[in-house]
């Protein structure tokens, strides 16, 4: 009898042990989720004036600049940058990744996991599942293009005529690019000099991105020509 109890026990605890085997594990402040276009056009609507939350298109420039998602930020996934990129970004705000049919912005979902973001979403079926589903989009780049690891960093005037100035910056050497909206490289330049004032005869009136990279600052701005 008693016996038969210690053997009824022991089964049990190994019963258990087995189911516990292969469950995944999950951290209570982590949110990792693959959702339709229909749930990501709701959580797009539910959070479109919410500062905790951020769109990132990681296809190239090419592809973003026709046709995007409405206030998309793009992030170049084939960039050898990409990484170090994202890693500049706020952990603790909620993304929705999504590339042109999925596989891209998986990858950068899993990326963005080891790099410890608090809450991604992946949308499944990319950008062509989306236009497929009749959801919008444009090819206007958000308001506001500001990743700004360094607060301290100043880039003014902007809109500029002329000449801007870069300020603030504590690290040196100091990488300065500049790119039109569609991904070409305009300038670049190395510089250990701050502040520092960028002329810009040469380039055409419009809009670009400023990327400045130290060993510890990651800044990209939207810069506007007059």
């Amino acid at each position: 009898m008693v016996f038969s109890r210690l053997f009824l026990l022991a089964l049990l605890c190994f019963s258990f042990s087995i189911q516990s085997i292969g469950q995944p594990s999950t951290k209570s402040d982590t949110i990792y989720l693959t959702i339709t276009v229909d749930s990501a056009y709701q959580m797009i609507q539910a959070n479109y004036n919410n500062p905790e939350f951020m769109i990132l298109d990681v296809r190239t420039p090419s592809e973003y600049s026709p046709s995007h998602i409405e206030n998309a930020y793009n992030y170049n996934y084939f960039s050898s940058t990409f990484s170090s990129d994202l890693d500049t970004l706020d952990k603790n705000k909620k993304y929705l990744i999504y590339c042109s049919s999925g596989s891209r912005s998986y990858q950068s979902f899993l990326i963005m996991q080891d790099l410890s973001f608090r809450e991604l979403y992946n949308m499944q079926g990319g950008l062509n599942s989306w236009t497929s589903s009749g959801y919008p989009t444009t090819d206007e780049i958000p308001t506001e293009i500001n990743y700004i690891s360094d607060k301290n960093v100043k880039i003014y005037p902007n809109p500029f005529v002329e000449y801007f100035t870069i300020d603030g910056l504590k690290s040196s050497p100091t990488e300065i690019t500049i790119s039109d909206i569609s991904g070409k490289k305009i300038l670049t330049r190395k510089t250990d000099e701050y502040p520092c004032t960028i002329k810009t005869a040469h380039m055409d009136n419009g809009v670009y991105v400023i990327s400045i990279k130290t060993s510890s600052t990651s800044i990209y701005k939207k810069l506007i020509k007059k």
